[in-house]
């Protein structure tokens, strides 16, 4: 019985911090500045690299090493600065809300994809192959408008996980460090994930990490995506059909849940050939041509991210009431 009153209480308070996390970026977004966490995140994975390659490892166990060291130490500063608070309640939990607030980006995956619209609906090709560029790693010199719009929603359907959906599930479940652990590991194989010879061996262990926190997450985006499609037009069922019939045409074995969901809740094709750092990349289309591609489906699908988080949210509370 106090095992389970124990457990609803740290879910509870869980649910708290992330509920309000998510409202100070629905009021302020991701912030610019230099002390910004994941950027110093950054400068910190860049270090556990350069020092572990220095005493010439194997590639592999020195990417372990600097994976490993990068969580510990990240999760073992904000402990320690949590633990020195324990005097001032109030003050750890304002630095515990706040912290997860740093691991989400919803209000900035919205900004990003907007000004894409925007470049687009002004005639300015040039400025939103720029702007597409910001969420995307492929090369965008190339890109029509139709191009542009479709790895605008590529990126945002993907990123409605890594942003949003995962970092708030895994501080739902372990509270701060969950949610902080995930972005560093995020972080870490968006540095070194890369299957180019300087990290194919370094970055494995970064790659196998996030392949492994984004399991469940991608899953659950991927579901609420598809209860979210009648918000843009779509139907429910079909977004499931694609997403089940089109997930693993995808390398990733976690990117293709919300993407293909996301073409399916839209009724358009995504991913398809593009070309990544000067190489020609022949991936398969998902997805099914219902509807004309335009720069209006980008507002759609950033209203079903935002249906997607209220959802999530929704059988949060849900479960805290059954608890």
């Amino acid at each position: 019985m106090m095992v389970s009153l124990l457990i609803s209480r740290l879910y509870s308070r869980n649910l708290v911090f992330i509920t309000a996390a998510l409202f100070i970026d629905f009021l302020f977004g991701d912030p610019v500045f230099a002390f910004h966490p994941v950027r110093l995140t950054g400068t910190l994975i860049t270090i556990t690299e350069n020092i572990p390659r220095t005493v010439k490892l194997p590639e592999k166990i020195a990417g372990t090493i600097g994976t490993f060291s990068t969580l510990v130490i990240t999760c073992g500063l904000f402990l320690i600065l949590r633990r020195s608070l324990s005097p001032y309640p109030v003050a750890g939990k304002i630095l515990s809300i706040v912290t997860i607030y740093f691991t989400i980006a919803l209000k900035d995956l919205t900004i990003h994809g907007l000004r894409v619209k925007k470049a687009l609906t002004s005639g300015n090709l040039k400025n939103a192959r720029r702007r597409v560029s910001f969420l995307i790693s492929r090369d965008t010199g190339h890109l029509d408008e139709k191009a542009i719009v479709k790895c605008t929603i590529e990126s945002i359907g993907e990123n409605s996980c890594d942003s949003v959906i995962a970092p708030l599930f895994w501080g739902l479940l372990f509270g701060v460090p969950g949610a902080l652990a995930y972005r560093v590991i995020n972080t870490l194989d968006a540095m070194w994930g890369y299957k180019t010879e300087k990290y194919i061996s370094f970055g494995r262990t970064a790659a196998l990490l996030d392949d492994l926190v984004n399991f469940i997450p991608a899953r659950i985006t991927g579901v609420l995506i598809c209860l979210a499609a009648p918000l843009s037009g779509g139907k429910i069922i079909r977004a499931f059909k694609i997403m089940i019939r089109d997930h693993a045409k995808l390398a990733s074995p976690n990117a293709g849940y919300p993407e293909a969901a996301m073409a399916g809740a839209l009724g358009i094709k995504l991913s398809g050939p593009g070309i990544y750092f000067g190489e020609a990349v022949h991936k398969p289309e998902i997805g099914d041509d219902v509807r004309p591609v335009n720069q209006k489906l980008i507002s759609a699908s950033i209203r079903i991210v935002y249906a997607a988080v209220v959802l999530f949210l929704l059988f949060a509370y849900g479960t805290a009431l059954l608890l």
